[in-house]
């Protein structure tokens, strides 16, 4: 697998040799340092760039986790009657704070 991105100013950027491919997930965003070179550019992978989460629990009860403009970790849990209520408000109030992204951690499935 081959894992690739584009700079602003055109340039192809490519994951350090250094770096264990197996611990990226494509799809999750990282804060990098990047040697760009006259064609192309390498990455190196710090750390994963934060991201609000909803996590669910095996009591299928969702509890949204999110930081504030200062910094601050808030915490809530959406209060409906069912499991897809629930998961629904959590997900539409998380559109209404203006994130262009979450993850949605299911517990259950980490634990096996």
């Amino acid at each position: 697998m081959k894992l690739m991105s584009m700079l602003p100013n055109g340039k192809v950027v490519f994951i350090d040799r250094s770096q264990n491919i197996e611990e990226i997930i494509p799809e999750d965003p990282y804060i990098c340092m990047v040697y760009e070179r006259e064609r192309e550019a390498f990455a190196k992978v710090l750390f994963p760039e934060y991201q609000p989460k909803i996590y669910i629990p095996p009591s299928r009860i969702p509890a949204m986790v999110w930081r504030d403009e200062k910094g601050n970790v808030r915490r809530k849990v959406p209060h409906e009657n069912s499991y897809e209520e629930r998961l629904i408000k959590a997900i539409k109030e998380m559109e209404g704070m203006g994130f262009e992204s979450i993850k949605i951690v299911f517990r259950k499935n980490i634990r096996e």
